[in-house]
């Protein structure tokens, strides 16, 4: 074995937390009841048959990677006649929050690689105003979609909501691109249950030029290792190994549901 990564914040622990979700749509049978979107910007988009039917903030659509399989996702554009930029908001309903362990998860696409879209997420905590939106900073932002599905995750603890009541808003404000597509939003609380703090050392686990190995783990755990940016990089079921990531840095390794840890890949 050559080569240590730490795990710094231990979620692997058996029957130490239960995992409540509190807020998920993959928007396959439409825009569930509560939801709203707002299209601020009042553009039209450009007549082309690529986006001339997207008339709202987003609208639902089959899935362009599973056509005919009954997989919808909302899509925006910023292609507009004449060219401006989107200002298109979709509002969950109300979320409250616990006191720890409150994360947020959703899937994105670039539908073209050469002008891909910009989104960012905000949280109000009073009403659905847009202006309520921008009390407080941004809680995601990327100025360029992956070209790809990509799952992204985001520590709503770290944005400094817990124990509160909000609302999340996804809103694409891109000037002059093409289409995002967005699906499979959901939030999550992590809650412990009866830990005693002293039974949970820092643990470290091995790695080999191609894996990363997890002493103690039950056969078939399930998986998620995010990049700092919250983007999921790999999944799966495994009884002990991982494939390491290609390169070094600071990931986060979720098992079998836990609250993610911290790891230092080196």
């Amino acid at each position: 074995m050559r080569g240590l990564i730490t795990i710094f914040l231990v979620s692997v622990f058996a029957n130490s937390q239960a995992q409540t979700t509190i807020l998920q749509s993959d928007f396959n049978n439409g825009i569930p009841v509560g939801w709203q979107t707002i299209n601020n910007d009042g553009l039209t988009p450009y007549n082309d048959p690529a986006v001339n039917w997207i008339t709202d903030a987003w609208v639902l659509a089959e899935d362009e990677d599973s056509t005919g399989t009954g997989d919808s996702c909302l899509i925006s554009t910023s292609w507009y006649d004449p060219a401006g930029t989107a200002d298109d908001y979709l509002i969950t309903p109300a979320i409250t929050l616990g006191g720890a362990g409150n994360y947020l998860y959703f899937d994105i696409k670039a539908l073209d690689q050469s002008y891909p879209d910009a989104m960012e997420i905000r949280a109000s905590t009073g009403g659905v105003n847009i202006w309520e939106f921008f009390v407080d900073d941004k809680i995601y932002d990327t100025v360029a979609a992956p070209p790809y599905w990509s799952n992204f995750m985001v520590s709503l603890d770290s944005a400094g909501y817990t124990n509160q009541t909000i609302r999340l808003a996804f809103r694409n404000y891109t000037t002059d691109r093409f289409k995002l597509a967005l699906d499979n939003i959901r939030v999550e609380i992590n809650n412990p249950i009866g830990i005693e703090a002293p039974t949970l050392p820092t643990l470290t686990v091995a790695l080999n030029p191609t894996e990363i190995f997890v002493a103690n783990l039950n056969e078939n755990t399930s998986f998620e290792l995010f990049d700092l940016s919250g983007r999921m990089i790999e999944s799966g079921m495994t009884n002990g190994s991982i494939a390491k990531p290609s390169s070094n840095g600071i990931y986060l390794l979720r098992l079998n549901g836990f609250a993610p840890a911290k790891i230092s890949v080196h």
